[in-house]
């Protein structure tokens, strides 16, 4: 159910209940009659999703797409979207992930995959593939290197967090 949907379906709910009475006091709504809209300032409240991307130009060395070397705290990463479009036939190009699991300690590889050929071999004319990314105290990073070089390539991403 979407949030709209969501907020509809609890002001339709709540309507039914929140209808007014006659009181010594004069005509008084329900306390459910404000719970609709505290609901609805509930859910807009919650947070929200943030994004930032980039390109990345291959130069054979190993490049940093996305870092976060050091985490005010407990940080939730999401996922990070790369786009191979830009390959050719003779590319080949590695993505790495790297966690820091300790205060001071080092960025540890932690997943690694490698890309060959046009659209970097995905299958079905897809050209995007995605990293997941877990939540992290200490610091990670995901990078890319293109190893094997018909031309250096412009990798774009995309890097989703909360």
């Amino acid at each position: 159910m979407s949030d709209n949907t969501f907020v509809n379906w609890i002001h339709r709910t709540l309507g039914y209940f929140a209808r007014p009475f006659k009181t010594q006091w004069g005509t008084r709504w329900d306390a459910a009659s404000n719970l609709g809209t505290d609901i609805e300032t509930l859910i807009d409240s919650i947070v929200t999703l943030t994004e930032t991307g980039g390109t990345v130009t291959a130069d054979g060395t190993e490049q940093n797409i996305a870092i976060n070397d050091a985490p005010v705290g407990v940080y939730k990463p999401f996922t990070i979207k790369v786009s191979l479009i830009n390959m050719g036939a003779a590319d080949v190009t590695e993505f790495k992930v790297y966690d820091r699991i300790s205060s001071g300690g080092p960025l540890e590889l932690v997943d690694y995959q490698q890309y060959t050929g046009v659209y970097g071999g995905l299958a079905d004319s897809k050209t995007v593939f995605y990293i997941s990314l877990k939540e992290n105290r200490w610091g990670w990073k995901v990078t890319l290197k293109q190893t094997a070089i018909g031309v250096y390539r412009d990798y774009i991403w995309e890097y989703i967090y909360e």
